[in-house]
Parts: structure tokens; sequence; C-alpha cells
């Protein structure tokens, strides 16, 4: 065997290490994408809880909109379950309310309708839009309504694999608005 063909060999062994060890990275990511969990409440729960000027009677939280998310969806999405878990345990560690419930009955209804959640076009920013309303059910009075714009970023350095990056910024972006939710209630005289 010349030099020259060893030289031949040697470059062509190196060409399909490198298609294979791309054929493994790509599979890998297809699977893992494939199979990551949804974006999931305990990581939408507020952090930054304020403090409330008073204890209400108990509450009914209600949140619309949601989608579910399904297998090898690219949109993004939150269900409406996932979004009402994560705002009632805010609401308790709040104290903003006596006692939060899903159903049943309650002196004040909580209303929360998932209007938009959009990731945007360049990079791993989620976009998230509520509108909230408070409701009295003793006189039906609207006594808050307020829409919410939230969103957050997230990079290669928070999640190598793309819909992973997306759950971490869906799940950021819901947090912040249930704070800044739960701060406009924390001020509320009612």
């Amino acid at each position: 065997m010349t030099n020259e063909d060893k030289l031949a060999s040697g470059c062509l062994q190196r060409h399909w290490l490198t298609i294979a060890k791309f054929l493994v990275i790509f599979s890998l990511t297809l699977t893992s994408g494939a199979c990551a969990p949804n974006p999931e409440s305990e990581n939408m729960v507020a952090r930054d809880i304020p403090q409330s000027r008073s204890v209400h009677d108990t509450a009914v939280v209600t949140v619309s909109g949601g989608v579910q998310p399904g297998f090898w969806t690219n949109n993004v999405v939150i269900s409406s379950e996932a979004f009402s878990n994560a705002l009632a345990e805010s609401l308790r560690k709040s104290g903003i309310f006596r006692s939060v419930v899903t159903s049943g009955p309650a002196a004040y209804s909580l209303e929360a309708t998932l209007e938009d959640l959009a990731l945007a076009q360049l990079g791993g920013t989620v976009i998230l839009k509520v509108d909230w309303r408070l409701i009295s059910f003793s006189d039906n009075q609207l006594l808050w309504h307020e829409k919410i714009q939230t969103s957050d970023t997230k990079t290669l350095g928070d999640a190598l694999i793309g819909v992973h990056r997306k759950n971490l910024a869906v799940e950021a972006a819901t947090r912040k608005n249930i704070e800044q939710a739960l701060a406009q209630l924390a001020a509320l005289n009612f």
C-alpha cells in the first residue's frame, strides 16, 4: 500500500466517522425532543410572592384558553390544568384568600383566560398574554380586570434541546404572569 493509498484511506475513515457522529447526535436530538416533558405546573408557581394587605374569603380559580400539549407538537402550548394548578398553589402561598379551590362555592371568582402564547420568530422567546378578572359572587361585581403580557427567553446555555428551551421559557413566562397578577391583587382594596 502506497502512502497515497494510506492517506486516502485515512481521509475516508475520518469522513465516515464524522457522518456517523452527526447521525448519532441528530437521532438523539429527534428522540429527546419527541419525548420531552410538557411544561410543568410546579415550575410555574410564583416565587416572588407579595404580602397581601388583608385576607379575603374563599376564591374559586377558573382557567380557560389553554391547549393540551401533544406528541410531536411544534406549537408553544400550556394546558389550562397546568396553569390552574400553578395559579391555585401561588394563591395559597400568597395568603390573599383564606382558601383557594378549583370548583365549588366561593365568595370570589378569579378567572384567567390564556389569550395568546407564542414563540417569537427568532430565538427561544415565549410571549404569554392572559386576561384576568376578579368577580365578587355576592353582587356579581367586577372588582378587577387586567390584561397582562409577559415573556421569557431561554438560550442554549439553559437547555441544549430546543423543545426543552421552549418549555423552560413557557414555565418562566407563566410564572412571571402569575407574579404580576398576584402583585396587583395584593395591592387591590376589595
